[in-house]
């Protein structure tokens, strides 16, 4: 773990650990910051939202890399299921009186079976999924009951769990999945930027939308996932967008998970029916149902059912062009197919803009809660809390520095040249988050080489934040990037004017 990182939880865990002597005596305060203090030395805990059938389960797959979230409209996808790191497969479930109760893994067609027990969902706090998956180890991730439910209880669950004002901020970051943009989905988004200025940004950056289902645009065309990007570049740009969330990506999440779980019985389907010829080739894949009584094809039904829930007919068809084209292996074919499916735009944000910030964003998650304890049930030293809360906050830099690199993607940063936004992404994170990949400098750079890139990159910022020729938005975003070099440079050597270490 960085300095930095480290430095944000120390300065979180040192006020918790004061309110925790401040609230002696007070049950349920001390549960509540207890839990808090549990949830720094976590990962960063990311919600997947939207409305039902968004595809928010499909996703989830995909990142996940195995079907162990249902996708089904069944009683499961009612209740809220978290997903972590764990060295061995395992799935219990949580009661609302606190029991937990150890599940079955059972798979059925691959897929992994949840069940209630014969629970309503309302007795059901949540499902816990222990998987072991190098996307677990970055982050846990929450899939929410689908908001526009049928059930009310089932749509407020969702909202008391990712709202701004939810007691407990219980997750970190949230991906907002749409298919086009619903009423529903911009109530639920305004939800999360909350009432307050903090609130809003702090909101803001820790959510990004994705349109979801992209395959289906334009009719599902084999040109859909091209439209589709198009569709969430105009999202991203939206003023009405931009005050809810800090990006918009489009990912056809079928093809994605289809692509992360292709088997060899997949790949064979899709290669018999690229050796048929045209006419009857395209005559199979007219629909879901002449695709799946295609005895020419080969496979049985059931195989030929599994092939087309797994990638979707936009998927088969996509595969088959492929094939066609001169993939001839399985894992050639999952690659292509995923990398098309725009997942890896999902996975840059987590590993570039999300995960590097897990300790800041924790950090302030707890604090936020703290907060409002403090000012819902004040105890003598509330007020030198609060203000430490405060100070701790005005100290982290991380969601300032996490919007920028997507308005920074989305070249909506006037003012910076080619050159400058290529530094600018690359001192943000974009492309790793080590200091000396930050600076652009070679690997395993010395200390002194460090500080001496960020003293240089530190000064450029700090003349074009000052520049009053320059546009406002330009020189707060060279104020970001300032204080990204000053945080690069807290803890490395000092140097002289000259450039050199300084004697110690």
């Amino acid at each position: 773990m960085s300095t930095r990182a480290e430095g944000s939880r120390l300065r979180a865990k040192h006020v918790l650990h004061a309110a925790v002597t401040a609230y002696a005596g007070h049950e349920a305060a001390q549960q509540l910051l207890q839990a808090q203090l549990a949830r720094l030395d976590e990962p960063l805990r990311i919600a997947l939202a939207g409305k039902v059938k968004a595809g928010k389960s499909t996703l989830l797959n995909a990142l996940i890399g195995e079907e162990v979230a249902p996708t089904d409209a069944g009683e499961c996808t009612t209740v809220t299921t978290w997903y972590r790191h764990g060295p061995a497969p395992s799935s219990r479930l949580v009661r609302r009186d606190g029991e937990v109760v150890d599940l079955p893994l059972v798979r059925r067609h691959g897929r992994l079976q949840h069940t209630l027990l014969g629970l309503a969902p309302g007795d059901v706090a949540r499902l816990e999924v222990e998987w072991p998956s190098p996307m677990l180890e970055q982050v846990t991730l929450v899939d929410t009951p689908g908001i526009g439910s049928v059930t009310t209880e089932v749509s407020r669950h969702t909202t008391q769990l990712l709202s701004a004002e939810a007691a407990e901020r219980p997750v970190d970051a949230v991906i907002h999945l749409f298919k086009s943009r619903h009423a529903d989905d911009l109530a639920m988004l305004r939800e999360l930027r909350g009432g307050g200025v903090v609130d809003a940004a702090h909101a803001v950056a820790t959510t990004v939308g994705v349109l979801s289902r992209a395959d289906e645009v334009g009719g599902g065309r084999l040109d859909s996932l091209i439209s589709a990007k198009d569709i969430a570049a105009r999202h991203a740009q939206d003023p009405q967008m931009r005050a809810l969330c800090s990006d918009v990506l489009p990912v056809a999440g079928l093809l994605a998970q289809g692509g992360r779980t292709l088997r060899q019985d997949d790949f064979d389907l899709i290669a018999a029916l690229a050796r048929m010829e045209r006419a009857d080739r395209e005559a199979v894949l007219v629909s879901v149902e002449r695709f799946s009584s295609a005895d020419a094809v080969g496979g049985t039904r059931e195989t030929r059912e599994a092939l087309v829930a797994r990638l979707g007919l936009f998927g088969v068809r996509l595969g088959t062009v492929l094939v066609r084209q001169g993939i001839a292996r399985p894992g050639e074919l999952a690659d292509e197919l995923t990398r098309r499916s725009g997942l890896g735009m999902v996975e840059r944000v987590i590993a570039t803009q999300f995960a590097p910030r897990a300790a800041a964003l924790s950090s302030l998650g707890a604090v936020t809660v703290l907060e409002r304890l403090l000012r819902r049930e004040p105890v003598p030293q509330a007020a030198s809390l609060l203000s430490e809360c405060e100070a701790l906050r005005a100290a982290e830099n991380a969601p300032e520095e996490m919007r920028l690199l997507a308005e920074v993607r989305q070249g909506a940063v006037p003012g910076l040249d080619a050159r400058a936004t290529t530094a600018a992404l690359r001192l943000l994170g974009d492309q790793g988050v080590q200091p000396w990949q930050r600076l652009g400098l070679r690997t395993g750079a010395s200390s002194d080489d460090v500080a001496r890139a960020a003293t240089e990159s530190l000064g450029r910022w700090r003349r074009l934040a000052a520049d009053p020729m320059s546009r406002e938005p330009t020189r707060r975003a060279a104020r970001v990037l300032a204080r990204t070099c000053e945080e690069l440079l807290d803890g490395l050597p000092v140097l002289t004017d000259d450039g050199s270490p300084a004697a110690t």
